[in-house]
């Protein structure tokens, strides 16, 4: 049986997907196994799947009809047999030693590995960024301070750069959420660390990711749709926060500034896409005014850092003036 399991969902991904399976197979690390999910790709992604699958056992190729990047995840952790399992993106890479660095940082007592993730640009090559902790970093969930960094954690909300106990994800029954086209990832994470006991943090950035690939999901969003994803997913961080304990000082803090961030975030893009009618922004401004979380935000606001005039337009609650402050917004950023 394999140590450790990669799972790497793929759809039309035929310029990218040669170049990520060598990544793969020029590990230092040997005892694992590939498998390879096809979601129902037009192009040559599952020829070129096939071509590799032949010639190295550890392959295995999985066709099905595409139905989304949560449901192939899935289909993969079902067909795996390592005691752990990683997740790579189709179109990014992994260092030579990203595995061995991985499985390093596990002992007897680990349930799951984060490393860290450098960025770099797809049509130069060049790395634009990197993420990743200092030093190495071992959190507990029965400690409330420990637990709430696991939480928020920068990567947490990407399933890559990580491992997570199959045992673990079988036994709770942890997979991606299907109803859902965005925010699976963290969901998934947030149902993950919400029933581990130790978290393994290292120093160490050995996965590739990709960026500035054309035709970006979030490009033709429907922002409102995209805010109330947002805020399902902050009300099972403060349900987190409250099953665990996590009463400290920050918490409150950290999810009052956090649910600022997104009602502001989300309602600019949405003034701006398109460039919304008042009226209709108007309309969208009443319904969300309304919600039990914009109540809860405008008792704590005052825990957000920002500017005044701005937490005082929030607090007015007036569907008028917040659009017309949107207005502006979007027209002094062009």
């Amino acid at each position: 049986m394999p140590y450790i399991s990669i799972v790497i969902p793929i759809y039309n991904v035929d310029q990218f997907i040669g170049d990520c399976i060598n990544s793969v197979l020029g590990q230092t690390y040997k005892d694992f196994e590939l498998i390879l999910v096809n979601d129902g790709s037009t192009d040559r992604s599952l020829e070129i799947c096939h071509q590799y699958a032949d010639v190295d056992p550890r392959i295995v190729v999985i066709d099905k009809p595409n139905s989304g990047v949560g449901s192939t995840r899935n289909i993969g952790i079902d067909a795996s047999r390592g005691q752990w399992i990683t997740f790579i993106d189709s179109d990014d890479r992994v260092a030579s030693d990203y595995l061995e660095s991985m499985a390093r940082a596990i002992s007897d007592n680990t349930d799951f590995v984060q490393s860290g993730i450098i960025f770099f640009d797809n049509d130069s090559g060049n790395e634009i960024g990197c993420e990743v902790l200092p030093e190495k970093q071992t959190l507990h969930r029965n400690i409330p301070v420990e637990c709430f960094e696991m939480a928020i954690m920068p990567l947490i909300t990407s399933p890559v750069s990580k491992l997570y106990r199959r045992d673990i994800l079988n036994v709770n029954g942890i997979r991606f959420d299907t109803t859902l086209s965005v925010g699976e990832d963290r969901d998934f994470n947030l149902a993950y660390i919400n029933v581990i006991n130790r978290a393994c943090m290292i120093a160490y950035a050995g996965y590739y990711y990709r960026k500035g690939i054309s035709g970006n999901l979030s490009s033709n969003r429907d922002y409102i749709q995209l805010l109330n994803w947002d805020i399902d997913y902050w009300k099972k961080l403060k349900r987190f926060f409250d099953v665990n304990d996590c009463d400290i000082d920050t918490t409150e803090k950290y999810l009052a500034h956090r649910l600022f961030n997104i009602y502001n975030d989300r309602l600019v893009q949405y003034s701006n896409a398109a460039k919304r009618p008042m009226r209709q922004l108007i309309e969208a401004v009443k319904t969300i005014v309304g919600q039990s979380e914009y109540t809860w935000l405008c008792k704590h606001i005052k825990q957000v850092e920002c500017n005044r005039l701005l937490a005082n337009i929030y607090l007015s609650k007036s569907p008028i003036l917040i659009a017309v402050y949107l207005k502006v917004v979007c027209q002094k950023n062009g």
